[in-house]
């Protein structure tokens, strides 16, 4: 990857007041709306020249959710005085490690790991379900609080958290229990899976009193699609009348955060590069992970508890594009930015409730991305021979600088060592 490509693409001129795209087909090697052009990763573009004047925005099409690098060759002058905007949320790159590609033997810049989440608290007899780890820079679900009534005998347990991954999160649903006069039930949380919570588990038993069901609701696990991802608070119904009930909700566990995005690396190659413009190539944050739900207890006759949910774990940031420049002159006054995403913090526990109903774990903290890094490399300038006859020249460029011989006197041949 050190030659200067051979220009067939043609002169890519994009300023605020000529746009002249050379051999390229919209919809197949360019879109455009406005001052804005859209790009495509993981291929080679080969210009004569190249200008991106001030004024305009160079980013990457709507339809690129994944990729490595936009990578540009030039045979002659390329020329940034605009912007190449290859970070979120310009690009269309979605969240996660598994959206960088592998392209000319590099990869794209990724995410770092998430946090893992929490595990929910006990209710006494009651147990927790287990947070779980990261995966893919998504944050893990916690763990779902479990509960215990002593007059019936009775424990549910939470369900456990999701593993970090990509693809749809589901919270696991609360348990939840409904019972009249002179019964009991028990239900267990459910499990979350992709970074959802585990949901809270729910008891009661209904001793005396008016006819009507009363219900314990644990609280369902959080996941990141919705606005947070909270685990929700344990909560009950009771018809209107008077009863004697013991009755605990848990909490559930709180979701993994949606991991940071990545930026792009750019490359470019270039006889001549004149930059006076911005490149970004930065990554995004990681989401913090959500807040376990607390746990809720309504005690009449003899002991209930309620364990609060897990903290979900917080996601990864996305790690930003390198900028890569290899030439035979350069004028470089542009400005660079290639900042990591920062991890998510880790969800709070949610709080149990009762004489044995534990609190939750806190869910721990996805980690920072990694900054990316600006290369320049001159290399010698290209010979170009120039052939014609009488007054007409035509220049053959070669990457090397062998000498070239005049051994035929109708052409006139020689060799420069580049027009730089």
């Amino acid at each position: 990857m050190t030659d200067f490509g051979n220009g067939s693409d043609g002169e890519l001129v994009f300023t605020t007041t000529t746009k002249l795209y050379g051999n390229m087909t919209v919809n197949v090697d360019y879109n455009v709306t406005g001052n804005t052009l859209y790009l495509f990763v993981d291929r080679v573009y080969n210009f004569t020249n190249m200008n991106i004047g001030s004024g305009t925005i160079v980013t990457l099409d709507s339809s690129v959710t994944s990729g490595s690098m936009l990578l540009i060759r030039c045979t002659g002058t390329a020329t940034i005085a605009g912007s190449i905007r290859l970070d979120p949320p310009y690009t269309s790159i979605t969240p996660g490690l598994q959206q960088r590609t592998l392209y000319n033997g590099v990869w794209g810049p990724g995410v770092a790991n998430g946090g893992s989440g929490g595990a929910g608290g006990d209710g006494e007899h009651g147990g927790g379900g287990f947070g779980n780890p990261q995966g893919k820079g998504f944050g893990g679900g916690a763990g779902g609080g479990g509960v215990d009534i002593d007059e019936v005998g009775a424990a549910a347990n939470g369900g456990s958290g999701g593993n970090g991954d990509s693809g749809n999160p589901v919270d696991g649903d609360g348990g939840w229990a409904s019972a009249s006069v002179g019964f009991w039930q028990s239900r267990n949380g459910s499990n979350g899976s992709n970074t959802g919570g585990g949901g809270g588990a729910g008891v009661l038993g209904v001793y005396s009193g008016d006819a009507g069901e009363v219900t314990a609701y644990g609280g369902d696990g959080g996941r990141y699609t919705r606005a947070t991802p909270v685990g929700e608070d344990g909560d009950s119904f009771e018809p209107s009348g008077t009863r004697s009930i013991d009755l605990a909700a848990a909490g559930g566990g709180g979701g993994g955060g949606n991991a940071g995005i990545q930026g792009i690396h750019f490359y470019l190659y270039a006889v001549v590069i004149v930059f006076t413009g911005v490149i970004v190539t930065s990554g995004s944050n990681g989401q913090t992970g959500g807040n376990g739900g607390d746990g809720l207890i309504e005690l009449e006759e003899r002991d209930a508890d309620a364990g609060g949910g897990g903290g979900g774990g917080g996601a990864g940031g996305g790690n930003a594009g390198n900028i890569i420049f290899t030439y035979a002159k350069i004028t470089d006054t542009g400005t660079t930015t290639r900042v990591f995403g920062l991890g998510g913090g880790g969800g709070a526990r949610g709080l149990g409730d009762g004489s044995t109903g534990d609190n939750g774990i806190n869910g721990s903290p996805g980690s920072n991305g990694s900054s990316g890094s600006y290369t320049k490399t001159e290399v010698n300038p290209p010979v170009v021979a120039w052939v014609g006859s009488g007054t007409t020249l035509l220049p053959l460029i070669s990457t090397t600088n062998a000498e070239i011989v005049n051994d035929d006197t109708t052409f006139r041949v020689g060799y420069s060592a580049g027009a730089v």
